[in-house]
């Protein structure tokens, strides 16, 4: 009849016995009573005695297997008792024994790694945690986050991330505090599609909270996804998460950073005529922008029309001659771009001088077209439509 076989675990050794009888070779059962008594006496928060007793155990003739044994308990005892520089000797010791097996190595290699961190030597902690990483590919979860936020503090971000989605992936519910380290992490290696990942599903947690909604939409913009970073902002906006004039502001530019100057003008002319946001001159030109990108010129410039009666505006002038211009009415065109430039540089640069040639050309001012093509010629993109014409004027 086969005998059971048992696996009995022993201040962090493992030991195989048969019917409790240790296999020679292994460890002798003078030794294995001994682990078993340190074992009690380390329950028993017993360390002086724990250590005598090994310490007189390495006095019998032992086994180089034996012999690592006992200086990892040695290790075990001094750590629990907070004396890492002791831990990291017996350790050593151990290790340079080489008669654990591989999976015993690894185990307190970690601990080593540990002793280290405690013992303030970050250095040689790093180094072994390098290490240890490169040859355990499958942590548990809870030593993956460790060792993710020891890559972290050294700037590895991307094995940091790494660990901890292993982690996260392996734990049917993880921790709050890890999904806020893989955000943290993704943004650092602009991870956007796992930066994506966290936050939709915090916001699926949490629908109540503004700050989801808000980072979920800023992840979007980062992405440069504006039409989804828009649409999540509106979201927030229609659940009463968006109140105040700079939020309104702010996401009237999303939507024309997004492509859809219609739904801009439209939602900040809402704003006006509900009163949540003021008619300043800035926020008329922002409107006035909107109807003009939407090619919207009659309800343009309306709004520009009265930028002008609040005060005389280069900005208001420079987008009259743009409507001017592109309704070919080059007279107003060129008299609107030069109002704007007695008062200030055109703020778009390269397309209002383009402009401004076009019109001076059809009303037949040679010269003055060619300053303004030279202007133009300056900016990268304006600069080969003002050399063609240049080219063209000059033939």
């Amino acid at each position: 009849m086969k005998k059971r076989v048992n696996k009995i675990a022993l201040c962090g050794c493992i030991l195989w016995s048969l019917n409790g009888n240790v296999f020679a070779a292994e460890v002798s059962k003078s030794v294995y009573y001994r682990l078993q008594k340190v074992d009690k006496l380390l329950a028993a928060k017993s360390y002086a005695a724990a250590e005598k007793y090994l310490h007189q155990g390495l006095k019998s003739r032992l086994s180089n297997y034996e012999n690592a044994v006992l200086y990892r308990s040695l290790a075990a005892v001094f750590a629990a008792q907070k004396n890492y520089s002791e831990a990291i000797i017996w350790s050593k010791k151990c290790l340079k024994r080489n008669a654990l097996g591989s999976t015993a190595k690894q185990k307190l290699l970690f601990s080593l790694g540990q002793y280290y961190l405690s013992n303030q030597q970050q250095a040689e902690a790093w180094k072994i945690f390098q290490t240890w990483n490169k040859k355990n590919s499958d942590p548990k979860p809870k030593t993956a986050m460790f060792l993710a936020n020891i890559f972290s503090q050294q700037h590895e971000y991307t094995t940091a991330l790494n660990l901890v989605k292993s982690a996260i992936k392996a734990t049917s519910k993880p921790p709050q505090a890890w999904m806020q380290l893989q955000l943290a992490l993704s943004y650092k290696v602009k991870d956007y599609t796992s930066v994506l990942m966290v936050l939709e599903q915090q916001l699926h947690a949490e629908p109540n909270n503004k700050a989801n909604w808000q980072q979920l939409s800023d992840a979007y913009f980062n992405a440069k996804n504006y039409q989804q970073a828009a649409s999540i902002k509106h979201l927030a906006y229609q659940r009463g998460f968006i109140v105040s004039e700079s939020e309104l502001i702010d996401l009237t530019k999303l939507f024309l950073q997004a492509g859809t100057p219609h739904k801009a003008a439209q939602f900040l002319q809402q704003a006006f005529t509900q009163k949540t946001v003021s008619q300043t001159k800035d926020n008329l030109e922002l409107l006035a922008e909107a109807w003009l990108q939407a090619k919207e010129d009659l309800q343009a410039k309306t709004i520009l029309d009265q930028v002008i009666q609040i005060k005389p505006s280069a900005v208001a002038y420079e987008k009259l001659a743009q409507i001017y211009s592109r309704q070919k009415n080059w007279q107003l065109a060129v008299q609107f771009f030069l109002k704007s430039l007695e008062l200030d540089k055109f703020q778009q640069q390269g397309d209002s001088y383009l402009l401004m040639g076009v019109s001076y050309f059809n009303l037949r001012k040679a010269s003055q077209a060619e300053n303004a093509f030279e202007q133009a010629i300056l900016y990268p993109h304006t600069a080969i439509l003002a050399q063609q014409w240049l080219s063209y004027l000059n033939k």
